[in-house]
């Protein structure tokens, strides 16, 4: 069922876009689906410079963690004071719950909080705080591409069903010349990711096979 659906659609686009690129892509989601808002938010900063940060939505996501644990912890402090609760596990949840809450969402931000950077001048797309301007910089770049290895961009959505509720969440990835692709982006803003996937094709000058518009 899913192949004879993707199948429809790797069609469709190839009718939409007649390009023989198309047939070697792949028109599968490659993530199992993002957050329910935009994580990431992208801009040109600079007339050869595009970039990708986090956004302020996921900035309170990562917080509500350590927030979620001290108030646990403050609340066992309660139970001692009014219940006798024991006064050990009290005093290691009240220490330990937020330094482990806090712990996790430094860990969890420094991850995240990389960056997406597309530089013409450079020639390169890459994730991260260091700019590749010297040989060994690009091998310490773990996610590197030279932006005229990227072909088009495609826009995907899949619907998701955790419960009893679906939702769709959308899907940018880059096509390689080769055909290979690379996710970028995955949230379920459409607004938002048609904005972010338009800005970006406009900048690198390549097409964006956005399956959400139909032929």
């Amino acid at each position: 069922m899913k192949e004879n659906m993707t199948e429809k659609l790797k069609n469709k686009m190839m009718l939409k876009f007649d390009d023989p690129l198309v047939e070697k892509t792949e028109w599968t989601t490659i993530s199992w689906g993002g957050h329910k808002f935009q994580d990431y938010e992208g801009f040109q900063s600079d007339e050869t410079r595009f970039e990708f940060k986090i956004t302020k939505q996921l900035y309170k996501y990562i917080i509500r963690l350590p927030v979620f644990l001290t108030l646990l912890g403050l609340f066992l402090f309660f139970l001692y004071l009014f219940f006798d609760f024991n006064l050990v596990l009290t005093v290691m949840f009240l220490g330990f719950l937020p330094l482990t809450g806090f712990g996790t969402a430094y860990l969890y931000h420094k991850k995240l909080s990389k960056p997406f950077v597309f530089d013409t001048r450079l020639g390169y797309f890459w994730k991260g705080n260091l700019t590749p301007e010297s040989k060994e910089a690009i091998n310490k770049t773990k996610l590197i591409i030279k932006t005229q290895d990227i072909y088009a961009l495609q826009l995907l959505y899949q619907s998701i069903r955790p419960y009893f509720r679906s939702y769709k969440c959308y899907e940018l990835n880059l096509v390689l010349n080769d055909g290979r692709r690379q996710i970028l982006l995955d949230h379920c803003n459409r607004h938002k990711m048609e904005e972010d996937a338009e800005g970006l094709a406009k900048f690198l000058g390549v097409p964006l096979w956005n399956t959400m518009i139909n032929p």
